[in-house]
Parts: C-alpha cells; sequence; structure tokens
C-alpha cells in the first residue's frame, strides 16, 4: 500500500503468496484458480479501504518471483460472474460430472464413478476469466484436449 502525509491509502496491491515454484512456461500454466482468487481479493480490499487495488499479484515463494493478475474492472466483474454462476448452478442443482483425464487420475473416487462426461442443465455460459495468459473458460467447459467449450 502507498500512503500520503496524512496516511491515506492512496493505492494498494493484492499480493497472494504460495509455495511454489513459477512454471517454466507461465503463459502454458493454468492461472484461473489463482487468478479468481487475486480478483476477488482485489474486490475484498476495495470494501474494506475504499479504494481501487491497482496490481495484483501471484508471488512464488520458491522462487521468489512474481506473475502479475489482471485486477482491472472487467477481470474482476467477470470472477465475481463466475462465482455468481457456480453458486446458481450448485443452488439449482446443475452439477453434473465433468469427467476428464486430467481429473480423474488422481482423483481419489475415481473406483466408484463413471468417469464420463454429464452435460449441464442450462445453456448459460459464466464469464471468461482473465489470467496472465489470456481470456479462458471455466475448466469444467473444456473439452478433454484442453481446448473448446463442450
Amino acid at each position: 500500500m502507498c500512503e500520503d502525509p496524512e496516511r491515506k491509502i492512496t493505492t494498494a496491491d493484492v499480493i497472494d503468496f504460495k509455495s511454489m515454484e513459477t512454471p517454466e512456461d507461465a503463459t502454458a500454466y493454468d492461472w484461473r484458480d489463482m487468478s479468481i482468487q487475486v480478483q476477488l481479493y482485489s474486490k475484498a480490499a476495495k470494501e474494506v479501504i475504499g479504494e481501487n487495488v491497482e496490481t495484483g499479484y501471484i508471488h512464488t515463494l520458491k522462487d521468489n518471483r512474481r506473475t502479475a493478475i489482471p485486477v482491472d474492472k472487467q477481470s474482476v466483474d467477470n470472477a465475481i460472474g463466475a462465482i455468481e454462476w457456480a453458486v446458481h448452478g450448485i443452488l439449482d442443482g446443475d452439477f453434473p460430472m465433468r469427467a476428464c483425464p486430467h481429473n480423474c487420475g488422481s482423483c481419489d473416487f475415481k473406483a466408484m464413478c463413471a468417469q464420463k462426461r454429464q452435460p449441464f442443465k442450462s445453456t448459460v455460459l459464466p464469464p471468461q476469466i482473465n489470467t496472465p495468459a489470456g481470456e479462458k473458460t471455466i475448466a469444467a467447459f473444456e473439452n478433454d484436449d484442453g481446448g473448446g467449450v463442450k
């Protein structure tokens, strides 16, 4: 945070510390979850201190590096919209199994799961998540190969 001479906060940054290394290919890394987290922290900071957060970062402790996370109004609004979309789906009972090789390989419940992708009842799509690697759809809508919406 930066303060003026009267100790009023003038700007703020959100920094989320992670006990990991920055991935070798940061543009190919899946930043969605961490981006949403920093974007929601940005919204909370605005609510608490009454100032817009200008920048957001993931700071990886193992290599002491920072990756900028978009926290502009549209990015924050999209993160909130994605969470609202998920909550509405849960409340409406619309949370199908969305099996994919990436998740199923390490899942503790794969022995009792059909491991098939079920469709959502709703046709409403959540907003895109703005990440350091660009805009991404939420993972539940990715094809098994990592592309497109299904």
